[in-house]
């Protein structure tokens, strides 16, 4: 028997397109809790394509702690959720979003990098509780 705790841990990551360049694509997830993906999880979901001069979603990857049954009683499981998602920019170089979050103890900051030629404002001040969930407002314009 399993019991479900109400804490998350997750990464939003919400991009403006303002290259002037054309569209940002989705090229690429891996998708692990401790090395393997299991049932306890909820795949990230993924923007596939954002146009140029719009905003929107474009990764959303949350988990929610579980609990295991123990003869002392419930103790939380050790899973976290973890993962790299890349997309194409226009010119051939590719964002990347990297992050490692565990529900029960938060994590570092989630990465976010753009490749040569463009900047991210926004990449590395998200709005978080406390570290466990963390919301990105990113702007990819060229440099």
């Amino acid at each position: 028997m399993s019991w479900n705790n109400s804490q998350t841990c997750g990464v939003t990551v919400i991009v403006t397109n303002n290259t002037g360049q054309g569209a940002i694509t989705f090229n690429s997830l891996s998708f692990l809790q401790n090395s393997d993906y299991t049932n306890i999880g909820f795949p990230p979901l993924v923007c596939t394509t954002l146009d140029n001069n719009t905003s929107a979603t474009i990764l959303e990857a949350t988990y929610r702690q579980q609990w295991t049954s123990t003869e002392q009683g419930p103790v939380p499981a050790t899973s976290t959720t973890c993962g790299t998602a890349t997309f194409n920019l226009p010119n051939g170089s590719q964002l990347t979003i990297t992050w490692d979050l565990d529900a029960f103890n938060g994590g570092d900051q989630p990465q976010i990098v753009t490749g040569v030629g463009y900047s991210a404002s926004g990449a590395t001040t998200p709005t978080s509780d406390d570290g466990y969930n963390y919301t990105f407002n990113v702007t990819i314009a060229v440099q």
